[in-house]
């Protein structure tokens, strides 16, 4: 704003200024959201492997049960 209370053209109006700001902590916390899914994913992803090198005999057991489930919902429809 001027001296006389008038907006100027040359500064960025408060609604601008608010609209940068949103955009810039959208742009933020879209950053940090797939760094988290990114960590979590890795996360688990070692975890399972860990799991089956610990107990390949379960592993396996549980991944045949799984599949003759799901073959008997498949099958059914």
């Amino acid at each position: 704003m001027s001296a006389t209370g008038t907006p100027s053209f040359h500064e960025p109006s408060l609604a601008t200024k608010m609209g940068r700001g949103v955009e810039d902590f959208v742009s933020g916390a879209t950053e940090k959201a797939s760094h988290i899914r990114e960590k979590y994913l890795d996360d688990v992803w070692t975890a399972a492997r860990g799991y089956v090198s610990e107990n390949p005999g379960k592993t396996v057991l549980v991944a045949a049960a799984v599949g003759f489930v799901l073959g008997s919902f498949m099958r059914r429809r």
